[in-house]
């Protein structure tokens, strides 16, 4: 008998592990996204989306400019709508997504997806597959995307892109929340623009000690982390280093691992996680 359960409920894909909610994938109306994602006591780590930055989904992927055309520059970050939004705004389409157990907690789930610009005409096409494995005291995730060029096109240097997460209100250093990195680095002022190993928000929530940790990619130098005391945690090559110009059929990639953990960073089981045991 299977651990896991999927259930399509509220437009949203939830996945259940022994009967514990663990995360759901969900679509809105410009990209893709996962939320939540919960440690194993039930603790959600990230937030969907906050009044000051609808547009930071949970766990999603954008890009603030993408040029094509040589003319035409598409914002993936800010929605059409945004005040700030200074470009056309792309959308991105989750075409298919399955999923497939791949051990007794373990299980990974595809997705296909197209970056559309303003007309809907795709200019990328990505694949991610999310392979979760269900612990004791956590959850993980490793996401493996590529992301290949359906017509030339530029990645642009931006502070705003690639892979990023949205902490939950209540681990927000801001609200009384703390991150920390591998090398001892506390709080954005400590994590900001550092290349550690991994950085981990947490905090409390229903008297519990809980957090998210987010590990450095692999097989890549290291990137500078992207980390703000409100609670945002963002993985982009794109802000220091060089714009990426990619050709038909050509293609960007990226392997990172997210855990979702009850204690705090001197978790044993965190710690096996984040050796890659």
């Amino acid at each position: 008998m299977s651990n896991f359960e999927i259930r399509e409920q509220m437009k949203r894909r939830k996945l259940f592990f022994r009967g514990k909610y663990v995360a759901a994938f969900n679509d809105c109306m410009w990209r893709p996204y996962i939320y939540p994602f919960c440690t194993p006591q039930g603790v959600c780590v990230i937030h969907e989306a906050s009044v000051d930055h609808p547009f930071h989904n949970g766990i999603f992927f954008a890009h603030r400019c993408v040029a094509v055309r040589e003319w035409d520059v598409i914002d993936f970050w800010l929605p059409t709508y945004s005040p700030s939004a200074v470009a056309s705004s792309g959308r991105v389409i989750c075409r298919e997504r399955t999923w497939e157990e791949s051990g007794e907690s373990t299980i990974e789930f595809r997705e296909h997806s197209e970056w559309q610009d303003a007309l809907a005409v795709p200019i990328i096409e990505q694949t991610t597959v999310y392979g979760f494995r269900c612990g004791e005291t956590v959850n993980s995730v490793r996401i493996q995307t590529e992301l290949k060029a359906s017509m030339p096109l530029v990645f642009k240097q931006t502070k705003e892109a690639f892979l990023a997460v949205r902490i939950a209100d209540t681990f927000c250093v801001d609200n009384g929340g703390r991150m920390v990195d591998a090398d001892g680095g506390e709080n954005e002022a400590g994590t900001f623009d550092k290349t550690s190993a991994w950085v981990d928000a947490q905090g409390f929530a229903g008297g519990l000690t809980a957090g998210l940790a987010v590990q450095q990619p692999e097989n890549r130098d290291p990137i500078p982390w992207f980390t703000r005391d409100y609670g945002l945690i963002g993985i982009n090559q794109f802000r220091s280093g060089p714009e990426l110009p990619l050709d038909v059929g050509e293609s960007s990639t990226m392997d990172v691992t997210m855990a979702a953990h009850d204690g705090d960073e001197t978790n044993d089981e965190l710690q096996e996680v984040l050796a890659g045991r």
